[in-house]
């Protein structure tokens, strides 16, 4: 149960870390043809936040992994 409960929960932050990357991808170009609105500013700073908070996340995982192997 908790191996799909953790499977779950990745799938959930993968598919939340692609969602993000493409609307800061998109404010990205949208910025390229003309200065930012103050949403469009927040909004790819706050996606930003989450990415990198889920970037930790997965940092946190692939070491706890490796740490387990490593003792195995």
């Amino acid at each position: 149960m908790l191996v799909a409960w953790r499977g779950l929960t990745r799938c959930k932050r993968m598919e939340e870390k692609v969602r993000n990357m493409e609307v800061i991808k998109v404010i990205d170009i949208v910025e390229e043809s003309r200065q930012l609105f103050d949403d469009d500013r927040a909004n790819r700073s706050r996606d930003k936040s989450k990415l990198v908070e889920i970037l930790h996340l997965e940092e946190i995982e692939w070491r706890e992994k490796s740490k387990a192997l490593w003792l195995h």
